[in-house]
């Protein structure tokens, strides 16, 4: 009986996934294809759009959009080869006054895709843990790092929320460093950031592991 044959999207994790990828682990009866794709959000896009793999890593958020739409393409399995605490994902820039997170109502804060999961659990302990609403914040859109930017998904936002594009030719990082956006949710550091916060950007929980322990204690979510 021949293996079947099946290709799969994904990243490189050490020690999740790259045994996987250099065929030191192998799947009983499958023959695997394994595509790497450079960052999370391509290939989130690419299979969203065009599905070209019966297997891929899958934003958590976006599937759940889907399920909400009774848009059933897609059977998430419960694998999670890459999870991470959020708090230390906020950025903020130095001259912003932005010194706890009661200080980003009314602010501009930078988002990749406001439906990412990282920004969705953001969202979540702002909103629950320190009663920021997203409807209290103004959302700013756009390209990270490079100005090229397309939504995986189009979704529709609650009634409240605002989320505007920046424009043409700027991007999310180069607005914070240059003080147009006062904080920054994104799920890898920006390239001003110093990790001694000598510089223009700094984390909005600078002792943000102390946070995340708690939060993990108190609510026992990882």
């Amino acid at each position: 009986m021949s293996d079947l044959d099946l290709n799969y999207g994904g990243l490189l994790y050490w020690d999740r996934t790259l045994p996987l990828y250099l065929g030191q682990v192998a799947p009983a009866g499958v023959s695997l294809d394994y595509t790497v794709h450079e960052s999370a959000p391509a290939l989130f896009e690419k299979q969203i759009q065009d599905q070209p793999y019966a297997i891929s890593e899958m934003s958590a958020s976006s599937f759940l959009v889907l399920v909400g739409r009774g848009d059933d393409r897609f059977v998430g399995l419960p694998i999670y080869v890459s999870r991470n605490f959020r708090q230390g994902q906020v950025y903020v820039a130095a001259g912003s006054g932005i010194a706890e997170p009661a200080d980003l109502r009314g602010k501009r804060v930078g988002v990749l895709e406001y439906q990412m999961t990282a920004a969705l659990w953001i969202r979540a302990f702002l909103q629950h843990d320190y009663g920021v609403g997203p409807e209290e914040i103004k959302w700013q859109t756009g390209g990270l790092t490079t100005p090229q930017w397309q939504e995986r998904l189009a979704v529709e936002l609650p009634p409240g929320v605002s989320l505007e594009r920046i424009p043409p030719g700027s991007t999310l990082e180069g607005m914070l460093e240059s003080g147009e956006l006062d904080a920054l949710v994104t799920a890898q550091p920006p390239r001003a950031f110093r990790a001694d916060h000598d510089g223009p950007i700094r984390r909005l929980f600078p002792d943000y592991e102390v946070v995340e322990r708690d939060y993990f204690q108190r609510t026992g979510l990882f």
